[in-house]
Formats: C-alpha cells, structure tokens, sequence
C-alpha cells in the first residue's frame, strides 16, 4: 500500500514543515548551521565533534519519525570540496547553478519539443526556469559589478562555482 502525501496536495507542504520539526530543534540545540526546506537540509559544522553529534543527531530524529535517507542525496564531507543544495552550487568561489539543474532544465525542454510543445509554452518553462535561478541569486548579483547587471551565464555543466555577470 502506498504511504505518504500525494505530490501537489495542498497539505504537502504543511506535512513537511511539521514532520521534521523534532529535527529544526535538535540542530537547533546543537548550535550547527542548519537550513531545511521540505525534505532537503544542510548541516554545516565548526568542527568534526559537532558534525558527528548532529549526523547522531540526524540519524535518532530519522529513526524516530520513521524516515529512510536517500543515500544518493546524503553527503558528508568537507565544504570545501562544494556541495549541492536545492539546485544550487555552493563552493569556496561562490554560490552558481548545480550542474544537475542544468541537465534537469535541458531534459525537460527536450521532453516538451518532442511532445510537441509550441515555442511559447517551452519558452514559459524555460523563463520560469530562470526566475527560480535568479531569485536564489539576488545576493551574488547584487554584489558583482558588471556593464550589465542582472544578467547571468550558467557555469558548465560538471563544474561547480559562482555564476558571474556576463561581460
């Protein structure tokens, strides 16, 4: 028997928020950086005694509510390396768009051309795409200097590093 929430009920979003509260409390006792949205969370620590704290931390709350991590989508390393986190790339250089955005964005046009979209609805997508990209980059846009501002060029696919201005 299927279990859960079905995905775009309007509860979906209420469920999530209140399911994971025990886990917004533990880190927020454990004083790490922890940002959660839905489902998907980082943990930053200072020091390697309180990253294993609060990965214990994460793994009692998990057990608890009944929860199985993804372990494709669980990383535990040095921040320094990069990390992905909700479509975004965050590294030493800066914040920039993850490479698997990217490859999301390019596979979903592809599917809408060969459905037989029109220009107009895969231009909407592709638009809206942008929006989301660009509301997550407010902060690094506003802090670069460029003759054009606002406008961005992604990073490669593979590579994981700031969006700079286009030139």
């Amino acid at each position: 028997m299927p279990r859960g929430i079905s995905l775009g009920c309007s509860l979906s979003p209420l469920m999530g928020a209140l399911y994971l509260q025990p886990l917004d409390e533990r880190m927020e006792r454990l004083g790490v950086f922890y940002a959660r949205f839905m489902d998907d969370w980082v943990v930053l620590a200072p020091t390697r005694w309180k990253l294993r704290a609060a990965i214990r931390e994460v793994n009692e709350v998990m057990a608890r509510c009944k929860v199985k991590q993804h372990p494709a989508k669980t990383y535990i390393g040095r921040v320094g390396n990069g990390f992905d986190f909700l479509g975004y790339a965050f590294s030493p250089a800066g914040l920039g768009v993850a490479a698997r955005s990217i490859g999301h964005l390019a596979a979903h046009v592809t599917q809408l051309y060969e459905q037989g979209a029109d220009s107009c609805r895969i231009g909407d997508y592709v638009q809206r795409w942008w929006e989301w990209l660009e509301a997550g980059l407010v902060a690094e846009r506003q802090e670069a200097t460029s003759a054009s501002p606002g406008t961005v060029r992604p990073l490669p696919a593979g590579t994981a590093g700031p969006l700079h201005p286009t030139p």
